[in-house]
């Protein structure tokens, strides 16, 4: 989706990288390993149906982002987000 439900157009960052809370993401969110993620990545930009999203180097630099942008939808670990961030949906 480009646009959110409240019209606004989304703005998606993604950590950077190959940290362990990237694919712990993807493994629990769409049952993928980077790997793959990055293939899939690779596919759509190479076909220009698509563009990755913003890469952020830390779990920090995404609330920054998050908190600064009208739109903006990321992950980060429950516990370190503050009250300038809505959760939106959590991960078992």
């Amino acid at each position: 989706m480009k646009r959110l439900p409240s019209g606004a157009t989304a703005l998606t960052v993604d950590l950077g990288g190959k940290g362990a809370q990237k694919a712990d993401f993807y493994a629990k969110l769409v049952n993928k390993d980077l790997a793959e993620i990055n293939s899939y990545w690779a596919r759509l930009i190479f076909s220009g149906q698509g563009s990755p999203p913003m890469q952020a180097d830390t779990a920090e630099d995404v609330l920054e982002i998050l908190e600064n942008n009208k739109g903006a939808i990321g992950y980060v670990d429950a516990d370190k987000v503050g009250p300038g961030v809505k959760v939106v949906f959590t991960l078992p």
